[in-house]
């Protein structure tokens, strides 16, 4: 294909398609001379109409007359040199312990299957209008920062090889991603407010209640989702344990999960690792990623106190003789105990000990998962 000796277009700057307006995608491409492009096609489009456009934005300033030609029979030796690299495939990973491409994880890319060229690097092109004019490049050792949500990224390999004297770029198959927004916050926000101040620390047996850990749901979320209707799915570990969660339905508003610490737990630094998700509902929901977190909390044990500490979080339990078990009754305004009691079974990892404190004993360590009734 030959163009005015003055332009020098990009092969981008080139739409390619059938006479029926579906695109024909090119494995390859060179410019041999000055004022010359030339594509490679898939040998099964021997014969076939294409139908060329100058792309957008382009096409308010140059005329193109003869848009329709017929690709010409393959030549053997040309197929067989760039039917190989073309037949791949790159795919978008995210970067670091994420499983799920969203707003704030960077992307590496990597070929389905090794057989790489070993002599050249390879180049990813990507942009996210579905054409490589509009992206960028690097290369695939190299990642990608984080892109905003609710994009599509459309990413393809590239590389530079020597064809019969003319430096042709192959290009693999064209393929994307969707980029989803992360709703949660990055650090699990621990209710410090709710924490046991004074216990009796003379005699704390194994299954003996510490403290209760609350998560409050509005503080997992950001402000800009926190009207989202659904329920919020948990799944919590500790020290590769998975705790079996008791869902009430008793506050009259939002959400609350309850994880205990108890005598166990001394001397310990526990790792909490924790998968939110947002399931169901408006079709928005799937519009937005999970998380996995993580997070540490130690407990220190001294004669007369116990200290916990998180983050950059600490707090301090103090001995009091006669002091009782910690309960849920700072949030008495939002529980209902005749529920509460209700809602728990023998078998369940938790058991309603004292209706009117909310007080509750341990069978064995658990997430009270506390849901908008």
């Amino acid at each position: 294909m030959t163009v005015d000796g003055a332009i020098t277009p990009r092969h981008d700057q080139l739409l390619l398609r059938r006479p029926t307006g579906g695109p024909i995608e090119y494995l390859g491409h060179a410019t041999p001379e000055t004022g010359m492009l030339r594509y490679y096609f898939d040998e099964r489009h021997g014969g076939d109409v294409v139908e060329i456009t100058i792309a957008p934005p382009l096409d308010r300033y140059y005329r193109l007359d003869d848009r329709q030609v017929s690709l010409p029979q393959p030549d053997a030796r040309t197929a067989e040199a760039v039917q190989t690299f073309a037949s791949l495939q790159l795919t978008a990973k995210p970067v670091g312990e994420s499983t799920i491409i969203d707003d704030q994880t960077a992307v590496s890319f990597e070929a389905e299957e090794t057989e790489l060229p070993q002599d050249e690097g390879v180049e990813v092109h990507w942009g996210v209008r579905g054409y490589d004019r509009f992206g960028e490049t690097i290369m695939l050792d190299e990642t990608l920062a984080p892109q905003e949500p609710h994009r599509r990224l459309w990413f393809r390999g590239a590389v530079s090889l020597d064809v019969d004297g003319t430096v042709v770029t192959m290009l693999t198959q064209r393929n994307s991603v969707g980029i989803k927004e992360q709703p949660f916050v990055t650090e699990v926000p621990v209710r410090e407010d709710l924490l046991s101040t004074h216990l009796d620390l003379r005699s704390l047996s194994r299954h003996k209640l510490l403290a209760w850990l609350v998560i409050d749901r509005s503080e997992l979320l950001k402000p800009a989702v926190r009207d989202t209707d659904q329920h919020l799915k948990v799944s919590v570990s500790e020290s590769g344990t998975d705790y079996r969660g008791v869902i009430c339905p008793v506050l009259d508003d939002g959400e609350l999960l309850c994880l205990p610490l108890i005598g166990a737990h001394q001397d310990r630094t526990l790792r909490y690792e924790f998968e939110f998700e947002l399931q169901g509902g408006r079709p928005e929901i799937d519009y937005y990623a999970s998380r996995q977190a993580t997070l540490d909390f130690n407990v220190s044990t001294e004669e007369t106190a116990i200290e916990l500490s998180w983050a950059d979080h600490s707090h301090v339990i103090r001995h009091r003789d006669g002091e009782p078990t910690p309960t849920l009754n700072l949030l008495d305004d939002s529980v209902s105990a005749g529920e509460l009691s209700q809602m728990l079974f023998p078998r369940d990892p938790f058991e309603l000990e004292e209706r009117e404190r909310l007080a509750i004993r341990i069978n064995e360590p658990g997430l009270l998962q506390l849901v908008d009734e």
